[in-house]
């Protein structure tokens, strides 16, 4: 990097990277290079004023934290740390008043509730302030230099754990309050880890589409008209293929809050039920979403949302779709002046989310397709599945790959499952050191071939396709040339020639 010219984002990180190791001025220094380079980017404003709270320049940190709402007024957390850099400079005043705005703004902000009740408790006795004493702040010292190296070495539960205790002694501190803003958004945003094979330019689709947006929901590119007509995505592809999987995996990497919606704490078969659920739902987003935190809101299968009403079974099922989908259709417009939420929903069933929901400005704004691995991703797959099984290194997996054609990535996990769990048995039961084999995995992908749910989905999208059911627009390249493939029975190995797909239809 030292050969090239730095970005913004590059001075960003790299002042993230110095906060967490606890320097705070260096930290400082790179956040201003952020700064000089992108003036208008909300983020390092705030990490600055965060940095000069912990290094009790509190007088600076006010005139940052100024700046940050100048360019976001409603950012409740920005009045929060006002708050506290306000009680610090013993300015109690603004201090509450800091609290009340950030409260305001964010009804649901316990950080700033819990500093006003002790503000006002506060006024209303002596000012006696516990870190005083050389002990204490000898303490204080010790404390932090032990949760400063637990988030070096990666250790964020076990470093929050540390500052909560440490605020059960000194509910005061001002670092351990900075602390456990900065941790808990931390924990949130990497409380799993995904791997993602595959799919590189549906990465960069989504990048561009989705993940980019609600990052940088304040920067002027986005602010435009025109960037914010795009509120609705959909990701459709057969079973088994990685779509939650990949959303989830973007997301989490990107430091984006995503609020799953579990169709099954949403649905009821009471009238009216399901729309107060939904709009609940919602409600939750746009109050996170306010506060400053970027949201993608996910819908797995929104095609049980309500099926297409011309494919509906049962006319009294039709009716009861048509007011859930437009209570829907009413809270996605209901987001559309906030800019810093998405909502993705994901399907199978292209075919049989109601056409309403498919539109632009919907869920329409782009329909990703996710398709079966190609062959060199089914090789990763492969390898990224077995690697812990003994004899791994032995397998030859441009063969297995060559040999699974329009195999999900599930059926690769559930074959390299099944080949490690039988080895494992025989081994222990017989006391055996046996290695897995290639005639293993060809055996069961041999009997998998028999029942692949991407066969009988291909089928599926092939005749509503040919039905007209799905709009020629929702289709891209990749998945033209998949339906083709399909009704030339062009199933033999040695015929997979497919590459990662590009949505050109974007």
């Amino acid at each position: 990097m030292s050969n090239q010219k730095k970005t913004a984002e590059d001075f960003y990180k790299l002042g993230n990277e110095l906060y967490e190791a606890g320097d705070f001025e260096q930290a400082i220094f790179y956040y201003d290079g952020a700064i000089k380079l992108d003036p208008t980017w909300v983020n390092p404003h705030y990490n600055k004023s965060l940095s000069l709270a912990c290094i009790e320049n509190y007088s600076a940190a006010l005139q940052e934290i100024q700046l940050v709402l100048e360019l976001k007024p409603d950012y409740a957390e920005a009045y929060y740390i006002m708050g506290l850099a306000q009680e610090y400079s013993k300015k109690y005043d603004e201090a509450e008043k800091a609290y009340l705005k950030a409260i305001d703004l964010n009804p649901g902000y316990n950080d700033a509730k819990n500093r006003l009740e002790a503000l006002e408790k506060e006024k209303s006795k002596p000012k006696t302030r516990i870190s005083s004493s050389s002990d204490d702040k000898i303490s204080s010292a010790d404390l932090m230099n032990e949760i400063n190296e637990l988030i070096k070495n990666g250790q964020y539960n076990e470093a929050l754990t540390v500052v909560k205790n440490g605020l059960t002694k000194q509910p005061d501190n001002i670092h351990l309050l900075l602390h456990k803003t900065i941790l808990e958004a931390k924990i949130e945003a990497a409380t799993k880890r995904f791997v993602v094979i595959g799919l590189k330019e549906l990465k960069e689709a989504v990048d561009r589409l989705i993940i980019y947006p609600l990052k940088f929901a304040d920067h002027p590119l986005y602010q435009a008209t025109i960037a914010k007509t795009s509120k609705g995505f959909l990701i459709f592809g057969p079973p088994g293929c990685g779509k939650t999987h990949f959303i989830k995996s973007l997301a989490t990497k990107a430091g984006i809050t995503l609020i799953e919606v579990v169709l099954s704490d949403v649905l009821s078969m009471w009238c009216g039920e399901s729309e107060k659920r939904l709009t609940e739902v919602f409600a939750k987003a746009k109050e996170t979403a306010k506060s400053g935190t970027p949201i993608l809101l996910f819908i797995d299968e929104v095609d049980a949302l309500g099926y297409a009403r011309t494919m509906t079974p049962e006319p009294n099922d039709a009716s009861s779709n048509r007011h859930l989908i437009a209570t829907f259709l009413k809270l996605l417009d209901g987001i559309q002046d906030i800019p810093n939420i998405v909502v993705v929903g994901a399907t199978n069933r292209l075919w049989s989310v109601d056409e309403a929901l498919r539109r632009p400005g919907r869920l329409g704004s782009a329909i990703l397709y996710v398709p079966p691995p190609d062959e060199h991703a089914r090789k990763e797959l492969f390898k990224h599945y077995s690697w812990e099984t003994p004899g791994h290194t032995n397998l030859k997996f441009k063969e297995l790959a060559r040999q699974t054609p329009w195999f999900s990535g599930d059926d690769i996990r559930n074959i390299c499952r099944d080949v490690h769990f039988k080895l494992a048995q025989n081994n222990i039961k017989y006391k055996k050191n046996r290695h897995a084999e290639m005639r293993d995995f060809i055996k069961l992908i041999k009997n998998k071939k028999l029942q692949l749910q991407t066969i009988n989905w291909m089928r599926q999208v092939t005749r509503y396709y040919d039905e007209g059911k799905i709009d020629s627009k929702e289709i891209d390249r990749k998945l033209l040339e998949d339906i083709e493939r399909f009704r030339k029975n062009e199933f033999s190995p040695d015929r997979d020639t497919r590459e990662d797909h590009d949505p050109s239809f974007i």
